[in-house]
């Protein structure tokens, strides 16, 4: 058995947790949160920098690059940046194998902890956008998730934005009456790895807590194959200045 964490265990999530970690359904539910407001503000900035938290393989990285098209409809930079952090080595190289094709050339990967992001060389107020699909649901616990939300917020540029993606279970099905998973916000197993449930208020008072403003949300109710049912939230964050600032 491989130790948490390791590769090996992140390839076994992958295969097994899929399809609740894909980039694809977080995308087409983006375009429904995103305003044509924003993508005018993105697509007139000089330039843009993208940061994926996790997740770090192929076909997350083209979904990826396909929200960076849809944002920037009215003229690519040069300079535009598009970075995916992972706290997985291999991932990362196998994602870096299949960067090919149009935008190749502004990905960059970087190894590191979402609640430490400094370490891996991100900068404070340097992102517009910042994604995070079911990472959160993969912190040790809510003082994991704290502190992965303080990060997010000390990276994200001041009107950036923060695109979530979390879950938690609303209740096991009749005929699956042993859930795999406890009750939310503790550590459940899915595919046999520890999960952290996460309640949608936990994640609206840290936000608040950090000054990120809830812009728009989603939800959506999916069944897995043992009967169990589950919600997923998606919100879509704004950094907003600092009380000190905003008194200026």
């Amino acid at each position: 058995m491989a130790e948490k964490g390791s590769p090996r265990d992140y390839y076994q999530i992958q295969e097994q947790v899929n399809p609740l970690r894909q980039y694809e359904g977080l995308f087409a539910r983006a375009k429904n949160m995103i305003t044509p407001a924003m993508v005018r503000a993105f697509s007139n900035r000089e330039s843009v920098s993208m940061l994926a938290l996790g997740s770090a393989t192929g076909k997350n990285l083209n979904a990826f690059k396909g929200l960076y098209s849809h944002l920037r409809q009215r003229g690519k930079k040069a300079s535009d940046k598009i970075l995916l952090l992972d706290i997985n080595q291999q991932p990362l190289e196998a994602a870096k194998a299949e960067n090919q094709g149009e935008d190749s050339e502004k990905v960059g990967f970087a190894r590191g902890d979402i609640r430490d992001m400094g370490k891996a060389g991100v900068q404070s107020e340097s992102q517009d956008l910042i994604v995070s699909d079911y990472t959160l649901n993969f912190m040790p616990d809510q003082a994991g998730v704290e502190q992965a939300i303080s990060e997010i917020s000390r990276v994200s540029k001041v009107k950036g934005a923060v695109l979530l993606r979390f879950g938690n279970e609303l209740a096991p099905s009749p005929q699956s009456p042993k859930s795999s998973f406890e009750s939310p916000t503790k550590k459940g197993t899915q595919a046999g790895f520890g999960v952290l449930l996460i309640e949608s208020r936990l994640i609206l008072a840290l936000a608040k807590k950090y000054n990120l403003n809830l812009e728009s949300f989603d939800t959506e109710v999916t069944t897995d194959k043992d009967g169990n049912v589950r919600i997923s939230y998606a919100f879509l964050l704004r950094k907003l200045p600092s009380p000190e600032a905003a008194k200026k």
